[in-house]
């Protein structure tokens, strides 16, 4: 197959990750891949070192003629098989630019579970127009089906960690010696953008409460975005200097995960199968996520992750203070973590995509026939 993906994404996220992974697992089966990205994105970048064959797209994040005549351009002109979408903005500028391309299936997935319909990147018509959607948790599904699209056109595909990247042996200390933090130290992160519906500031919020109680508690915030200014500003005015470190974006994760003893998932609003939270368990760092359908989906409450209230910063407390006081309760997370991380192989995602492909292009030939 010859398979054109169009990720419109400057930033670097599960998304772009997920693409990579995709695209260069394809092509090692010996499919046509290309990857269309900005130029100026992390993505274009992370592609070429991947040696994937990538060009660039014209334009920027707002609705943008340009990219429009672009993917006409193209597509039309490429002879793909199928045009795979990663993100709402390359939806909605590139459902209607490649209509009508010959046979050329339109698949996108769907990685938020936010409704369809709320401004223009998630308008609803480019999304129910599209062959196939794939939906990377049933909670993203069920907003699918709310928006119109037609339950036979949707697919749940979770989100795939590369396990041979996070499965280190065992807890290193090179992060920690970076950062300061002693052998003794209870070094607890949270890595993700730095935007109010990430939670990061009930985690400070919840280092605030347990300082005096355990003062060999560390926290780490990884990432960067909008809040990192208010973020800082609330770790001063609590005097967490010594406690809380933002340390912005890094790409050396699995790095990072080897020196944790905990990983904090403190939200889940928007969210559709996070993969940082696969990381962790691949990698056996024990997870504290909060209790909402989709962390549900993706670990076992109580024996693969501990769960704890959402919105509500004394029930994060209490979670990270049981690991802290209970060694052997994070030792019997990660073992099953890492045990339950096998399920989001790369390669299990790989091969279900592929089948999804091969559906929508059997669908195709049959409406053709008929």
């Amino acid at each position: 197959m010859r398979i054109a993906h169009v990720n419109t994404e400057f930033s670097w996220g599960g998304g772009e990750a997920q693409t990579i992974y995709l695209a260069r697992n394809l092509a090692a089966a010996g499919h046509d891949c290309r990857i269309f990205a900005y130029r100026s994105g992390k993505l274009y970048r992370s592609s070429k070192r991947a040696g994937l064959e990538v060009k660039a797209v014209p334009g920027g994040p707002f609705p943008n003629p340009a990219l429009f005549l672009f993917l006409w351009k193209e597509i039309a002109s490429g002879s793909y098989d199928i045009c795979h979408f990663h993100t709402a903005h390359a939806v909605a500028m590139g459902a209607y630019a490649t209509a009508g391309q010959g046979g050329c299936v339109r698949i996108a997935t769907r990685r938020t579970s936010n409704s369809l319909g709320g401004n223009f990147l998630s308008w609803t018509g480019p999304w129910k127009i599209l062959d196939h959607v794939i939906a990377v948790s049933e909670t993203v599904r069920d907003r699918l089906l709310d928006g119109g699209v037609v339950d036979s056109r949707i697919s749940v595909i979770h989100s795939a960690v590369d396990l041979a990247r996070f499965s280190a042996p065992g807890r290193t200390i090179r992060f920690r010696r970076e950062i300061g933090a002693g052998d003794a130290d209870f070094l607890v992160g949270v890595i993700s953008r730095l935007t109010a519906r990430k939670g990061q500031d009930r985690l400070i919020e919840a280092a605030a409460r347990l300082r005096n109680q355990h003062p060999n508690l560390r926290v780490v915030i990884i990432g960067e975005g909008e809040k990192g200014d208010d973020l800082a500003r609330r770790i001063g005015s609590l005097g967490l200097e010594g406690v809380v470190s933002l340390l912005g974006f890094r790409e050396d994760i699995p790095v990072v995960l080897a020196g944790l003893d905990c990983l904090v998932f403190p939200s889940a609003l928007g969210e559709g199968s996070p993969g940082v939270i696969k990381e962790a368990m691949s990698a056996g760092v024990p997870v504290i996520g909060v209790d909402h359908p989709i962390v549900r989906e993706i670990v076992t409450p109580g024996k693969s992750a501990l769960l704890v209230s959402p919105e509500d910063v004394g029930s994060l407390a209490w979670g990270i203070d049981c690991l802290i006081r209970n060694p052997s309760l994070a030792r019997s997370l990660a073992l099953h973590g890492r045990d339950e991380a096998e399920r989001y192989s790369v390669r299990r995602m790989v091969a279900a995509t592929e089948a999804v492909y091969r559906k929508a292009l059997l669908d195709r030939r049959m409406r053709k026939v008929v």
